[in-house]
């Protein structure tokens, strides 16, 4: 589903972005993509996390199980990690 979103859109997807860093009191977390809608048409390999800085970025959380209130958090709080 993230890809085809991706194919629609266009851009960069760049996989498993990190949006918070391990830490001495948190692990770290990863949205499942995101997508650079400013990019060129390419993906790149999950790790490869280029700056957001000034960018046009979409989120995207990706599920293979129906919405429940901890998938609505993530969809509404990832933007604010970023």
């Amino acid at each position: 589903m993230t890809r085809a979103c991706w194919r629609a859109l266009g851009g960069t997807l760049v996989r498993q972005y990190r949006v918070v860093e391990q830490g001495p009191t948190c692990h770290w977390r990863a949205v499942d993509a995101v997508i650079l809608t400013d990019g060129p048409f390419e993906e790149r390999r999950p790790g490869d996390m280029p700056t957001l800085d000034g960018r046009d970025v979409l989120v995207i959380q990706t599920k293979c199980y129906p919405a429940s209130l901890h998938l609505l958090g993530q969809a509404i709080l990832s933007p604010a990690l970023i």
